[in-house]
């Protein structure tokens, strides 16, 4: 029996390795997340100089965020990949029909600008496949929205930040004031914000919303930095939710992304966040219980 181990290990020691060295990296990661607050994240990102929220110049100008209180006292609402997220149906009209229909005052699309740049509806890795002639398309997702001028949009773009932008943005100046006015971009990076400081300028854009999903800072650095950037909403992941709980809620308005089950959403509730990017199948009760167990 121990001869078979050491043999094993001889032959395989690297895979043991790797494996112990990735156990290591993600109990170090939860151990951060969950009891030092992202401090060791913080660490790591001002050792690399990546994406400094707090060198980054301001939006240009204060921007329109009545849509946060699109909900009143409740919270918001996302249609996730248009209510759809998980599904074959995400990121498609139908879903969009579906989502309204619901009572969604926001849907989030994932928006891909393809080889006949075209605005797609399309999350990837892999490319679209050629538009049959009634796929999603951004124009064809606005001009659904023109029926319903209370409705924002919120874009994920998922293609080159600043080439799909400017296409959005041509979208945009052709079908005038209204879709400009639904439209509300979602920005990753510090970069974005002087991007969209440029597009806003003589555009009645509504303020955007900054992601953490990708930033190396922790969650408590960016919101700190958001409200001297003239940003009023910020997304973050569920999962880095503990970084966040014992922060005051003070500053720009929190969403978290995915909600989509009864628990996630009564413990996304306990952290009085404003918002949350869901799916229009959920059904949860005031107790975050599934309505059908009731």
């Amino acid at each position: 029996m121990i001869d078979g181990v050491v043999a094993f290990l001889l032959r395989w020691w690297w895979v043991v390795l790797c494996v112990a060295a990735a156990s290591a990296l993600t109990f170090g990661k939860m151990i951060d997340r969950e009891i030092l607050g992202e401090s060791v994240r913080d660490f790591r990102a001002q050792l690399t100089g990546a994406d400094e929220w707090h060198l980054t110049l301001p939006l240009s100008r204060s921007l329109d965020y009545r849509w946060v209180e699109l909900a009143g006292s409740g919270e918001l609402r996302v249609a996730h990949a248009l209510g759809a997220a998980g599904t074959a149906a995400a990121n498609t009209l139908p879903a969009a029909v579906a989502a309204l229909t619901a009572g969604f005052s926001l849907l989030e699309v994932d928006v891909w600008l393809d080889s006949e740049d075209a605005l797609r509806c399309h999350h990837g890795p892999e490319a679209p496949v050629p538009d049959p002639g009634d796929a999603c398309t951004l124009a064809r997702l606005l001009a659904l929205l023109q029926s319903h001028p209370r409705i924002k949009l919120i874009l994920d773009i998922k293609t080159d930040f600043d080439r799909t932008g400017a296409a959005v943005l041509r979208l945009l100046d052709r079908l005038g004031p209204l879709a400009t006015q639904q439209t509300i971009f979602q920005l990753y990076h510090p970069r974005h914000l002087n991007a969209f400081s440029h597009w806003a300028e003589g555009r009645a854009l509504p303020g955007p919303i900054v992601t953490t999903y990708l930033s190396p800072w922790s969650l408590g650095h960016v919101e700190l930095e958001l409200p001297r950037l003239n940003v009023q909403a910020f997304t973050f992941p569920f999962y880095r939710r503990a970084a966040l709980a014992k922060r005051p809620l003070v500053g720009p308005s929190r969403l978290v992304h995915p909600i989509h089950d009864c628990s996630s959403l009564a413990a996304a509730r306990h952290l009085g966040v404003k918002g949350i990017y869901t799916v229009t199948a959920l059904r949860c009760d005031s107790d975050g219980v599934p309505s059908s167990e009731r």
